[in-house]
C-alpha cells in the first residue's frame, strides 16, 4: 500500500495489519514527523514526494514490518497504544 502518513491512516494500517510506503504531504509537519518516526522504528518505509522511486520503495518495503495491532485478539492482554501515540511537546 502507498499512502500519506497522517495519524488516521497509520491507525487504519495498524488495525488492518498492512505494510505500507508512506509519502508525507510536503509541508505537513505532523505527517513528516510520523513518517520519520515509524521509518526509524522499522515499521513503515518512507520517501519524500519529490524523491519518490516506486521500484526502490517496493524493494525496501520488504525490510519493514508494519504495525501488528490485533484488536480482534482473543487474549486477556491489552494492546499497546504506545505505537500510535504522538508526543505533543514536539509541536
Amino acid at each position: 500500500m502507498i499512502s500519506r502518513s497522517g495519524y488516521s491512516t497509520i491507525m487504519d494500517l495498524a488495525i488492518l495489519g498492512k505494510k505500507a510506503i508512506l509519502v508525507p504531504t510536503p509541508g505537513q509537519t505532523e505527517q513528516e514527523y510520523l513518517a520519520k518516526y515509524h521509518f526509524e522504528k522499522g515499521r513503515f518505509y518512507t520517501q519524500k514526494q519529490n524523491e519518490f522511486d516506486l521500484e526502490k520503495a517496493l524493494e525496501e518495503l520488504k525490510e519493514y514490518k508494519g504495525i501488528n495491532f490485533d484488536i480482534f485478539s482473543n487474549t486477556n492482554s491489552k494492546p499497546s497504544y504506545e505505537l500510535l501515540l504522538i508526543n505533543p511537546s514536539i509541536y
